[in-house]
């Protein structure tokens, strides 16, 4: 990760913070506390069953998209 500062002094303090996260990706953070809880640990989220909120998501989406469907097929038959 390479993100280059700014040659002027003032605007390099000005701008060390946000080199500092959009110079980042996610594997740079490893731990992440919300108001004094810590909510990712070792690069993983505490307290969420992440298959479970895949399965989840699936569900919706099988639903989202039968729903689509049905949308097109009632404006098929209206033409």
């Amino acid at each position: 990760m390479f993100t280059p500062l700014l040659k002027d002094p003032e605007k390099r303090k000005e701008m060390l913070e946000s080199h500092l996260v959009f110079g980042c990706n996610g594997t740079a953070v490893q731990h992440v506390f919300v108001d004094g809880r810590m909510v990712v640990k070792d690069f993983e989220i505490v307290g969420v069953d992440e298959e479970q909120v895949r399965r989840d998501v699936d569900g919706l989406f099988d639903s989202i998209a039968a729903g689509m469907e049905e949308i097109t097929v009632d404006s098929q038959k209206k033409l």
